[in-house]
């Protein structure tokens, strides 16, 4: 996955979401909530979260 960026949402392969904090070749550094330090993953165990689609102001 190369379409990251610094402070993107991602899904962990095993579920748990995070904020990309910085970005070194194929690893990814990852801050989960509740934890107090970032992890370092491979990026191909990433999955970037859609952006929430919010509703049209008519409706």
């Amino acid at each position: 996955m190369t379409d990251l960026a610094i402070g993107d949402t991602v899904r962990h392969d095993d579920g748990r979401e995070g904020t990309v904090t910085a970005m070194t070749g194929k690893r990814v550094s990852v801050k989960f909530p509740g934890h107090w330090r970032t992890s370092v993953i491979f990026a191909k165990r990433l999955s970037k979260t859609p952006a929430p689609v919010e509703a049209p102001a008519g409706e």
